[in-house]
């Protein structure tokens, strides 16, 4: 205890304003039109009230998504979420991509569901709390939302710290925040992160260690890291149990944990610059920071106590 546990919370109470102040969100979208050889050269439009109503095919358009390949879009804002009102949305349309804007405005489709409904997606919504996802698309024009790029390897994560604060992988250089399955009761108290093929490029080691998010001096192993290579070699999902003496890598899941409860849900909604969750052993503090004053609300499990301070 003492400063460096005064040093460590200082330290990461920073890491999330700035992270906070300087986050982006990006889409990526698998297009409904990848099957499509007459296509092949139009281009992804995001429309609407985040972007622009109208398609912007010059050089600097704020419209048009970036090609990644294999049928695959991206788009980024430079914004966090908490930049968007809850009444903005955005719609997905496919348009040529020739010098003629005429020709590509005539040309455009919408992307619709099975019944012909242009989609509309609202960016609060879409993203919550996180800030980069994938769109997996199917022929009739239906979305699965997923966290994983394709590609991607799943780690799971047996956390020793219980099923009310987030765990982080941190493998190589890349961290990975660990998320829950909702009302899967085959993982409960188990908790899944994605390693993209960049990530594994990346990391010729293939190890990592585990941390609880914002108490990063509390870690799986304390000292080291687990060895992922082999597990990861044959599979395309692995297992860690962080609440045995020493973790390893497996191919089959351990036993299980404390089931999580999608019934308590706390919804936050704020106009705020800044957000930053801090997660202790007693619960969680949330510190909204706007201009001058700051609000503090702080969340038990027996119930809820605000203080306000100006």
């Amino acid at each position: 205890m003492g400063w460096d546990w005064l040093h460590k919370v200082f330290c990461v109470c920073c890491l999330c304003f700035f992270a906070s102040a300087q986050a982006a969100l990006t889409i990526h979208i698998q297009s409904p039109w990848r099957n499509d050889a007459t296509k092949s050269s139009y281009k992804l439009h995001i429309l609407g009230s985040t972007t622009s109503y109208n398609p912007i095919y010059e050089a600097g358009s704020n419209t048009k998504m970036k090609s990644e390949g294999n049928g695959w879009f991206s788009y980024t804002w430079d914004k966090n979420v908490s930049d968007f009102q809850d009444w903005q949305n955005f719609d997905v349309k496919l348009c040529p991509d020739s010098s003629d804007n005429n020709y590509n405005n005539n040309h455009c489709e919408a992307w619709t569901d099975s019944a012909g409904k242009a989609l509309a997606f609202k960016p609060v919504s879409l993203f919550g709390s996180d800030n980069e996802l994938w769109l997996y698309t199917n022929a009739d024009g239906s979305f699965s939302k997923s966290y994983m790029a394709p590609g991607s390897k799943i780690v799971w994560f047996k956390s020793p710290w219980g099923n009310k604060a987030l765990p982080r992988m941190i493998f190589g250089a890349d961290s990975v925040m660990m998320r829950f399955a909702v009302d899967d009761s085959s993982k409960c108290g188990w908790f899944y992160g994605a390693l993209t093929p960049a990530m594994l490029k990346s990391n010729a080691v293939k190890s990592a260690y585990f941390d609880r998010l914002y108490a990063n001096y509390l870690a799986v192993p304390m000292e080291g890291t687990v060895d992922l290579s082999k597990a990861l070699a044959s599979n395309d999902t692995i297992y860690v149990d962080g609440t045995v003496a020493i973790p390893t890598a497996s191919a089959k899941i351990g036993t299980l944990g404390v089931c999580f409860d999608s019934t308590k849900t706390l919804h936050v909604y704020h106009p705020v610059t800044a957000i930053a969750l801090y997660t202790f052993q007693s619960g969680i503090i949330l510190s909204i920071i706007r201009r001058r004053w700051i609000q503090r609300a702080k969340i038990d499990i027996g119930g809820i106590m605000i203080s306000k301070r100006r």
